[in-house]
């Protein structure tokens, strides 16, 4: 089967992550895989499997990405195509119909579409339910990446229930990790762990303020590290000498392989105000690591299963925060019960589900 993926680049976010793991899955089943990038930029690069090829279509702008996105399927002619990322999938819609290609075509949704992230995106929710519904129509399926992301699409769209499917992200599972805390982080104390892209919707900075209650009522035995980079990396900078917080909190860029670092933390702390799956957050359990995370709307909570394998606090709440680290860290639950867990979230179940779509 050729399976062509069409993304905007392989920067380190979560949805970029899941389609390199996942085309690296059905390459290895014998799938001849071809990625699509607007832009050929970005770390994950490094991760995509050498059987692989990847075409930059050099696009900055994704409107001058359809040409030569419709040029590009009529030279592969691919039986199946798979796109993750409004705009980027109604995109791909319109160079599909426009090449003539007979492809079947699945686009993939890993954000909810709450006010909160339509302000981010700079576009109303009935701007963008407009364009789905307008587009959308006219692909095979529309996979979303948790319950949550496929309701949420459901409410500004007017789309046919048996156009949606709920496949949940996929992660590789790791095997015989070591704890390795002070090659890693260089410290006695507890490690509390975050990762993710250091932009606003992250909030970051709400783990710092956290960390420095629990530091004035004098929790010191405890060190923040912050996996990642960003554009708001000067800003949390900042916070973090506001609060006189720099032998506390450390920020360590962004890792390729995030699984030593989880392995090797006491907790990891989830602090987005908007998610559509959480990617971290399974790979945090498959290293047998607790979890304290915000209950966002969407992701955290179906991880979790509302609790059962980990805390969920309000967003944006520093003092539960705060107490929430405190009890998993006197109370953390089992290691094997977390693995147990994470492997409802496997990237060769996930990958075998989307085969199982495509025919």
């Amino acid at each position: 089967m050729k399976i062509l993926v069409v993304l905007p680049n392989f920067e380190g976010g979560g949805a970029e992550r899941i389609h390199v793991n996942l085309a690296n899955e059905w390459a290895k089943s014998g799938h001849e895989v071809i990625f699509c990038a607007l832009e050929k930029k970005g770390p994950l690069i490094d991760l995509i499997d050498q059987k692989i090829k990847v075409i930059d279509l050099d696009c900055k702008r994704i409107l001058f990405s359809l040409n030569p996105l419709i040029k590009t399927i009529r030279a592969i002619k691919p039986q199946k195509i798979v796109a993750a990322m409004w705009p980027v999938t109604t995109v791909t819609i319109l160079a599909k119909l426009l090449s003539g290609s007979q492809s079947k075509i699945f686009l993939v949704e890993h954000c909810a579409y709450e006010k909160i992230f339509a302000k981010l995106l700079g576009h109303s929710l009935f701007s963008i339910g407009l364009s789905k519904t307008l587009s959308y129509i006219f692909a095979n399926k529309l996979i979303s990446v948790s319950k949550g992301v496929e309701n949420s699409i459901k409410k500004i769209t007017i789309l046919p229930n048996n156009k949606f499917k709920v496949i949940y992200n996929g992660i590789p599972i790791p095997k015989n990790l070591k704890d390795n805390k002070k090659t890693l982080f260089n410290t006695n104390k507890k490690v509390i762990l975050a990762a993710g892209t250091l932009k606003q919707r992250k909030d970051f900075i709400t783990i710092i303020k956290a960390l420095s209650i629990l530091k004035l009522k004098n929790y010191k035995d405890l060190k923040l590290f912050i996996l990642g980079d960003g554009p708001m990396r000067e800003q949390i900078n900042d916070v973090i000498k506001k609060l006189d917080m720099e032998n506390d909190v450390e920020l360590l860029g962004f890792k390729k392989d995030v699984y030593p670092y989880m392995a090797s933390s006491d907790l990891f702390v989830h602090s987005s105000e908007v998610e559509g799956f959480a990617l971290v957050i399974a790979e945090a359990l498959s290293c047998g690591t607790n979890v304290v995370s915000t209950d966002t709307p969407h992701g955290p909570k179906e991880i979790l299963n509302n609790g059962e394998f980990g805390n969920l606090i309000p967003m944006g709440d520093e003092e539960q925060m705060a107490n929430a680290v405190i009890e998993k860290i006197l109370n953390p639950i089992d290691k094997e019960v977390l693995m147990k867990r994470a492997n409802e979230f496997s990237i060769k179940k996930c990958a075998k589900l989307y085969l199982e779509e495509f025919k």
